[in-house]
This record gives structure tokens, sequence and C-alpha cells, in this order.
């Protein structure tokens, strides 16, 4: 009878750790479940964004994108993707620091790099081999007003490409899928920032 009792033993525990594994599993969750119900009910989780597209310029196969945010400089580096055989991705994980903002808007170039290059908030670029001067990120915090220019843009974080007009530089708002970056504008974002 020993063996018998040994293996119900052993079933009782097992039975016991998956309970135990099953509650845990449900803790876990459940702040999960609670950020994302929370996320919707707000209109959208608009705290990640991911940009992807074609590349071309500056004889790239592979390389780095880093999104440096304001003026060139600065070392407001937040974002990151690669460019490989002609198409990008690059994708921030939340909004831009701080020092970044300008009038409740901030700004970011993408901006190519060596392969394996390191991108660091705070850490200026080491190895810069082109900018795309014609797309930007937008990040828009929705709790201060924004400038004229990115009023059309909504709350969180967007794409956008420049526009030139009589008027002269602008900014309007474009889908993040399929951008089609060209890296060869070193002049960087500094000198289009819009003003009102």
């Amino acid at each position: 009878m020993a063996p018998i009792r040994a293996g119900s033993n052993a079933i009782r525990h097992g039975v016991r750790l998956a309970n135990f594994l099953s509650h845990v599993t449900r803790l876990l969750a459940a702040p999960l479940l609670l950020a994302l119900a929370a996320c919707l009910a707000l209109g959208g989780c608009q705290s990640e964004l991911r940009a992807t597209g074609s590349a071309e310029g500056v004889g790239l196969e592979r390389g780095t994108l880093a999104v440096r945010w304001a003026e060139a400089g600065r070392g407001l580096v937040h974002g990151e993707g690669r460019v490989e055989s002609g198409a990008f991705w690059v994708a921030l994980p939340d909004r831009p620091p701080p020092a970044a903002f300008e009038g409740g808007v901030a700004l970011g170039e993408l901006v190519l790099l060596p392969e394996g290059a390191t991108v660091r908030l705070g850490t200026p670029l080491e190895g810069e081999r082109g900018v795309d001067g014609e797309h930007a990120l937008v990040y828009r915090d929705p709790e201060l007003e924004a400038p004229s220019w990115a009023e059309a843009f909504p709350p969180g974080l967007s794409c956008a490409r420049r526009e030139v007009s009589t008027d002269g530089a602008a900014w309007a708002l474009t889908p993040c899928e399929g951008l089609a970056l060209r890296f060869a504008d070193r002049a960087g974002l500094a000198s289009r920032l819009p003003r009102d």
C-alpha cells in the first residue's frame, strides 16, 4: 500500500502546484489586463510608436537608426531601429524626454548610424551617416497647448512629412507605415522647426 500512498501524495502535490501556478498567473495578468482596459477606454494605446518603410541613400545596406529629438547636438536621443536591404523600422518605447518639448510638441529626426552603433539617451551620436530631412516623428502632449502647426496632430506619437508651400516649410500628418526615407541631409531639423 505504501507505493499507492506515495503516488497519491505526488498527485496531491501536483494538483496543489498547478493551483498555485494558476493563482500566480492570474495575479500577474490582472495589472496587465487593467492597463489594457484603461488604454482602450482612452481611445487606444499610443505609448509606443513603430514606423516602417523603405530607405535609400548614402550607400546603405545595413545600419542602426536613432531618433534625435529637438535641435541637433542636444543629445536627446530616444528611440531606435534598423535599416537593412532597403527597408527600415524604428520604435519608441514611450514619450520623449521632457527637454525635447517646445510648446507642448516634440519633433524627432531620423538619423542613420553605422550597424551596431549604440543608441542611449543623453549620449551624443557617433559616426552619423545621414539624416532624413523629409520625415519626422511628432509627440504632442495632450495636456499642453500645441502651436498652430501641430494642431492637426493627435495627442501622443505620430509621423510627419515635410511639405513646402508658398508660406514656407511645414509638417503634415502622415501614416507611419510605408514611409520612404532618404538619408542625405546632414543639416537635420534644427533649421526646420516651424515657428508661430
